[in-house]
C-alpha cells in the first residue's frame, strides 16, 4: 500500500525557518538584557545555551498561536 507523503513546499519551509529564527534572535536579546540588568558575568551567553533553546521554542509557540488566531480571524471576517 503506497501512501502520498505531506509536501512541504520550499516558501513555507523557509517561511518558518525565518520565524524560528527571529525566536531565536528575541531569545538571545532576552538573555543579553538579562546579563546587563543582573550584572551577571558575559560568560552567562554560553552557559546559557540550552535555555535560550527553550526560551527560542516558548517564543516560536507563541508566535504560532498568534499566527493562528490572526489567519483564524481574517478566515472568519472573510467568510462573513
Amino acid at each position: 500500500m503506497n501512501r502520498p507523503g505531506i509536501l512541504i513546499t520550499y516558501r513555507r519551509l523557509r517561511t518558518e525557518a525565518l520565524w524560528l529564527a527571529l525566536s531565536l534572535v528575541v531569545a538571545c536579546g532576552l538573555n543579553v538584557y538579562a546579563i546587563i540588568h543582573y550584572h551577571a558575568p558575559w560568560t552567562e551567553l554560553l552557559t546559557s545555551v540550552l535555555y535560550v533553546l527553550m526560551a527560542t521554542a516558548v517564543v516560536y509557540l507563541i508566535l504560532l498561536l498568534l499566527r493562528l488566531l490572526f489567519w483564524g480571524l481574517r478566515r472568519l471576517i472573510i467568510k462573513s
